[in-house]
C-alpha cells in the first residue's frame, strides 16, 4: 500500500478523461532518449490537456536489499543508476507540469556516450527551468533517493507481463506488449486513436489525420502516375 501511494504521486494531471501513459524507461538508454525527443516531447506539446503521465525510471536494472541497505545494477552502468536516482527524486519532489519539464529536460539534454555523474545535466535543467535545487540535492545524495529508486524497481517488477524492452508504456493502467510497441513507435497517432475510441473530439488530432491522409493520397497518386507512364 505504501508503494502504491508513492506511485500515485508520479502522475501528471491524472484524470479519467485523459489517456493515462505510464512510461518505463532508463535514464541513459538511447532508445528511451530517442522516444522522449521524437515522440513524447512533440506529443505532449500538442496534447498535454488530453494525456496523464507517470514516469518510472528503472527499466532492466536489478536491486538487492541486504539488512536495509540498497544496491542497484543498471542496464547502462553506474552513471545510469545515478541518473535514475536523480529522476526518481525529481518525480517525487516536484509537482504538476514541473515533473514533465524536468524529466524531459534531463532526457533530452543528456549525452549517454560521454556523461558522468558529475556532468549529468541536473544543474543545467534546474537553472533552465528555474526550479529549486536544495531538496533535490538532499534527495539524490541521501537515503530517500535510494528508497525512491527502490520504489521504481518494485513498480517495474510488478508489471504483468514482465518488462522485456525499454522504453515500454502501460496505457490506462494496463500493460500490453502490442499496445506498448504501437505507442512507442507513433505516440501522437496512438493517443489520438485512443481519444477517438472514447468518443472525444480533439482538434489537435485532426491535423495528424489530415497529414496521414495526404501522405496516403500522395503515394496513391505516385503509383497511378507510374502505372500510366508504363
Amino acid at each position: 500500500l505504501r508503494i502504491l501511494c508513492h506511485c500515485t504521486q508520479f502522475s501528471l494531471y491524472s484524470n479519467s478523461d485523459k489517456v493515462s501513459l505510464t512510461i518505463y524507461y532508463e535514464s541513459l538508454c538511447p532508445d528511451s532518449i530517442k522516444f522522449f525527443k521524437d515522440q513524447l516531447s512533440p506529443t505532449y506539446s500538442s496534447l498535454k490537456d488530453h494525456v496523464s503521465l507517470k514516469f518510472i525510471p528503472f527499466g532492466k536494472g536489478t536491486q538487492t536489499i541486504t539488512n536495509g541497505t540498497f544496491s542497484f545494477t543498471c542496464h547502462h552502468g553506474e552513471t545510469e543508476c545515478y541518473g535514475n536516482i536523480v529522476q526518481a527524486c525529481a518525480v517525487k519532489i516536484y509537482y504538476g507540469e514541473d515533473v514533465y519539464k524536468i524529466v524531459d529536460c534531463l532526457m533530452t539534454e543528456v549525452d549517454p556516450k560521454t556523461v558522468t555523474n558529475q556532468t549529468y545535466p541536473t544543474v543545467t535543467c534546474l537553472q533552465k527551468l528555474d526550479l529549486q535545487q536544495t531538496k533535490l540535492d538532499e534527495c539524490i545524495h541521501g537515503i530517500n533517493g535510494l528508497q525512491y529508486l527502490s520504489d521504481m524497481a518494485n513498480t517495474t517488477a510488478r508489471l504483468n507481463p514482465e518488462l522485456k524492452s525499454v522504453p515500454s508504456i502501460a496505457v490506462n493502467m494496463r500493460f500490453d506488449y502490442s499496445e506498448s510497441q504501437s505507442a512507442v513507435s507513433d505516440l501522437k497517432n496512438f493517443v489520438c486513436k485512443k481519444l477517438k475510441d472514447s468518443n472525444k473530439k480533439v482538434k489537435e488530432c485532426n491535423g495528424s489525420a489530415i497529414v496521414t491522409s495526404s501522405v496516403v493520397l500522395l503515394a496513391l497518386s505516385s503509383i497511378l502516375s507510374a502505372f500510366i507512364s508504363s
